[in-house]
């Protein structure tokens, strides 16, 4: 697969030290032969393990590999934010540290960059997460789309946004919710999007954090803050 765009891909990982030198193998896999292209860019959010050591370690010996490390524990949207700040390329990716996301559908994510604006993918087989987790994902959603009047199917996955309009939007919140802020700021601003399917994985080793209680404190500002958005920010401006 050749890339006639070039991107970068955050990395966000905290306590990945399983997993994170196999997803930074994948990814170098798909993207082969397109290295001048494609900066990859690990963003260790605090992490209690080796995943920071890990990382550097694997960045010596790849040079489209970079490391930024969060002191102390910032979140995920705070670590996307500070991957985007790095970015340097013309598309911005972003795939978990955990190895979730199943190669194959990362690459076809990937070869859809430049087709619009931002390419959204969604999960396919969402039976491979717990109820509880499923229940909540689509009560998130569905939220979120009655709050904005749209139609997006997931809103947490490997999103690709065109750099320049991605790096002129504020990420207010540094939850998990962050990609949800984004999407519906630049969607309702005329960004074109792509949405498609993608199928998740089992971890290998480690534990997911997404249903912590700060995390859903955080989800919960967020739709707020959403509310205030599209209902008086943008009413005000007749928009």
């Amino acid at each position: 697969m050749l890339l006639e765009h070039s991107l970068s891909i955050i990395v966000p990982a905290y306590n990945e030290a399983g997993n994170i030198e196999l997803a930074l193998d994948d990814l170098l896999d798909i993207v082969k032969g397109n290295e001048e292209k494609v900066e990859i860019i690990v963003v260790n959010d605090g992490s209690k393990d080796d995943t920071g050591t890990i990382a550097e370690e694997y960045a010596k010996t790849h040079p489209s590999v970079r490391v930024h490390h969060n002191n102390p524990n910032r979140g995920l949207g705070y670590s996307y934010s500070k991957g985007v700040e790095l970015a340097e390329k013309e598309y911005i990716m972003m795939v978990p540290g955990d190895r979730e996301i199943c190669k194959e559908s990362i690459r076809t994510a990937i070869s859809l960059t430049g087709q619009a604006d931002i390419i959204i993918p969604f999960i396919q087989n969402r039976e491979q997460r717990s109820l509880t987790r499923q229940g909540i994902s689509k009560l998130f959603t569905l939220t979120v789309n009655l709050i904005a009047g749209l139609n997006i199917t997931y809103y947490n996955g490997p999103v690709i946004h065109n750099a320049k309009l991605l790096k002129a939007q504020e990420i207010k919140t540094a939850g998990f919710a962050y990609q949800a802020e984004l999407l519906v700021k630049m969607i309702l601003d005329g960004a074109s999007f792509i949405q498609v399917s993608m199928l998740i994985q089992p971890r290998e080793h480690g534990a997911a954090n997404a249903l912590k209680l700060t995390n859903w404190v955080r989800v919960g500002r967020t739709l707020l803050s959403l509310c205030y958005y599209v209902y008086f920010i943008r009413g005000k401006r007749g928009l």
